[in-house]
């Protein structure tokens, strides 16, 4: 996140629109509760992601499938297990961990996305 503040701060705007850096981003907001400057980089690639769209680029297919999976499952991606420095596999039960809770009403969730989708990429 700081090389994009950084580099939109050099005023590469055109630069990063046209780069697919701006498309990594999840929108997770961690760099915007992380950061000791109090800057929020989410904001700032919002703002970049729109101008792309505006200017007719090409959302990148990776970044679409999120946002589908999202609207179909609410979740970025599917629940995976994980590997042990053993080479085992765990699942989040067989590691305490509660189930990932999913949406309750899938229409109203789809309803706010969409809305949001309008006004920010």
């Amino acid at each position: 996140p700081h090389k994009i503040v950084a580099l939109t701060k050099r005023g590469l705007i055109d630069e990063m629109i046209n780069s697919d850096v701006i498309w990594t981003c999840m929108s997770c907001f961690k760099c915007r509760e992380r950061c000791p400057q109090k800057v929020a980089p989410v904001e700032i690639l919002f703002a970049l992601k729109n101008m792309a769209v505006a200017t007719g680029k090409q959302i990148p297919g990776n970044y679409t499938a999120m946002l589908q999976s999202v609207l179909s499952t609410g979740l970025l991606q599917e629940i995976k297990s994980v590997s042990t420095k053993d080479n085992k596999t765990k699942t989040r039960s067989d590691l305490d961990l509660p189930e990932i809770s999913k949406p309750t009403d899938p229409a109203k969730l789809m309803g706010m996305l969409s809305k949001i989708a309008v006004e920010k990429v």
